[in-house]
Formats: C-alpha cells, structure tokens, sequence
C-alpha cells in the first residue's frame, strides 16, 4: 500500500485506472503461468476435459469469475489507487488496518457470529 501510494505520487502522470488495468492484466499473466505449469507438473490436479463442454455450471462459473474480476478486483484497485493518491500516507496506511477490521466485522455481522464463542460458553 505504501509503495503503491509512493509511486502514484511520484509518477502524477500515471492515471489510477491504467495503473490498475496493468497491475490487473500482470495479475492474469501470472494466473495464466502458473496454471499452465502446475497442468504439465501434474495433470492430475487440473481437468481440461472439464473446460471442454460449456455447460450451465461452467458458463455461470465463468460469469461469476468475470463480474468479480472486472468490477470488485478492477474496481477496488481504481479506487484504492485513487484514494492512495489523494490520502497524506499516514492515513493511507491506517486504511489497510481499517479496510481489514471493518470485512471481518462485515462477515461476522452477516453471518451472524458472535466475535467470540468462549464470551457465550460464559454467560451459559
């Protein structure tokens, strides 16, 4: 996060969008590598026949993958880009924590855990 921010302030000529279309397009390549290498160490671990037939599944797999690639990954980075550009890089770093604590509490509050099952183990 701190070097992200370093080097869009640095390069002020270097829009927060490209930079997160390239770090996104980095991302795809090293996906790409690395499945195809795991697929010629083992090809037991990947199943290309699988891929091979569209089905219903598949196609509403690779939709899903697709929306969350493009909107919250590609998004997320644009906005983090920007706001790492726009925020004194004290307060760029303490959203790192926040970012974290506040998901945690999002999935908590949405699964409707409690923070600690050992504070209901005593008050029963």
């Amino acid at each position: 996060m701190v070097a992200n921010a370093s080097l869009l302030k640095r390069h002020f000529e270097l829009p927060s969008s490209q930079w997160a279309t390239m770090i996104g397009a980095a991302t795809f390549f090293w996906v790409i590598a690395i499945a195809t290498a795991i697929g010629l160490i083992d090809s037991t671990l990947i199943d290309i026949g699988k891929l091979a037939t569209f089905e219903e599944k598949l196609l509403a797999f690779l939709a899903g993958c697709l929306i969350l690639g493009v909107v919250c990954s590609g998004g997320g980075a644009y906005l983090w880009n920007r706001a790492s550009t726009l925020l004194p890089l004290p307060l760029a770093g303490q959203l790192t924590t926040f970012e974290t604590v506040f998901v945690l509490v999002l999935v908590l509050w949405i699964e409707q855990r409690p923070l600690s099952t050992r504070k209901q183990q005593a008050l029963s």
